[in-house]
């Protein structure tokens, strides 16, 4: 099951006493997480929960999972990102000998391979929640409520454009909205938000990128202007700014083929593992440009980086730029 459902069926769950937790958002597996060991309410946990790390041996499972609980009625082992497929790991035995008074927790901040045995056959056996990353509608109800909690209201215009700025990373937009708390802007505007987030690489190219698709070059301009002197802030630009026009390129080709933004993103998900609102402001920004103008703004910006890594410098920047972005 997905991960918020996962969390909403807890007091249903807690009885079970296998659980594997993982996905590609770690915000939501950490919940999963925190709200198991909160149903279980292990009572001394210095002696009833036994957290284990990647590279522990079999035997230490095994012993933490077979160790009787202390004064309670179950004790709790928690696996985080341990590599159960391992052939010196034997983990089927765990499996069969497994007590009804451990519970046992696998915790993988990084997928998992699911075509292996192992996983197969825990996956038939334990409960599931996967943190797959939020679609655009529920991600931007998961925001509202989130900053609504903190006492923080978010219009909506507002929540699609911190999501905008910042990506749907959720950890990333939870610290946003700790920001705002901090700051006291319990009714943060559009504004508010382009103050509060500025500073960050990734704000920048934000604004660059949408300064130039624009035409504010002077703005973009500007942008660049700050960051050109530092050399490893330039390439990391340069690769941003990469990681915009990548996707257009395969957006572009599809909605060539008659695909509306919502059916892009979709595929651009399915097919490179983009997160789903970056790939819908791809889809978005996509249709401003002709395919060989895609092709022709990763060529000029490969060289650019090309320069950088070998030592040396960029053309011309402002034409280098009006050519990336099919101006000139």
């Amino acid at each position: 099951m997905q991960a918020l459902e996962f969390i909403n069926s807890i007091s249903q769950l807690q009885e079970k006493n296998l659980f594997l937790l993982y996905g590609e958002e770690h915000y939501l597996i950490d919940q999963c997480k925190e709200a198991l060991l909160k149903a279980f309410a292990i009572p001394f946990p210095e002696m009833n929960l036994a957290v284990l790390k990647e590279n522990v041996i079999f035997a230490e499972v095994k012993n933490a999972c077979l160790q009787a609980p202390c004064f309670a009625d179950y004790r709790a082992v928690i696996l985080e990102d341990v590599d159960v497929s391992e052939k010196t790991f034997s983990f089927e035995k765990i499996l069969e000998v497994l007590p009804e008074q451990t519970k046992l927790v696998l915790y993988y901040s990084k997928k998992p391979d699911m075509r292996k045995a192992v996983y197969k056959e825990i996956k038939k056996k334990a409960v599931c929640a996967e943190g797959d990353s939020l679609k655009e509608d529920a991600l931007l109800k998961w925001l509202i409520s989130s900053a609504k909690k903190e006492g923080i209201r978010l219009a909506k215009p507002v929540a699609e454009l911190l999501i905008e700025i910042c990506g749907s990373e959720m950890y990333a937009l939870k610290n946003e909205l700790e920001k705002l708390k901090y700051a006291q802007i319990f009714q943060p505007t559009e504004e508010d938000l382009r103050n509060i987030v500025a500073g960050s690489r990734e704000y920048d190219i934000f604004n660059f990128h949408n300064a130039m698709m624009a035409g504010n070059y002077s703005e973009a301009f500007n942008i660049f202007e700050k960051l050109r002197r530092d050399r490893s802030a330039l390439m990391g630009f340069i690769g941003l700014l990469v990681s915009k026009f990548s996707p257009m390129y395969m957006a572009r080709q599809c909605a060539d083929t008659g695909m509306n933004d919502r059916q892009i993103a979709e595929r651009l998900s399915e097919t490179t593992g983009i997160k789903h609102y970056p790939a819908l402001f791809a889809a978005r920004d996509c249709r401003d440009f002709q395919l060989e103008q895609i092709r022709r703004a990763l060529q000029e910006l490969e060289q650019a980086d090309r320069a950088l890594k070998t030592g040396g410098k960029l053309p011309e920047y402002k034409l280098m730029f009006l050519k990336i972005y099919g101006k000139v």
